[in-house]
């Protein structure tokens, strides 16, 4: 979750190469930082690779990855 944002895969590709911070609601780090690329037509968030973009959520956005992501340890 990025919060105040619901980012469309348009708006991941312009933020290519930044850091987003997230927010993790009843952590003991309570934001972590996502590396964003775009490459090879592809949009990266970390690791993982962007494989179904804008599935609408209410006022979100989801974008499914071909990985699972883990929070940061503490």
């Amino acid at each position: 979750m990025i919060p105040g944002a619901a980012l469309t895969s348009s708006e991941l590709k312009m933020k290519s190469g930044q850091k987003l911070q997230t927010l993790l609601p009843n952590s003991t780090v309570n934001f972590a930082l996502l590396d964003v690329n775009f490459a090879d037509g592809n949009i990266y968030v970390d690791d993982g690779r962007v494989v179904t973009p804008d599935i609408k959520a209410g006022r979100s956005i989801i974008h499914i990855i071909n990985q699972v992501m883990s929070p940061p340890l503490a």
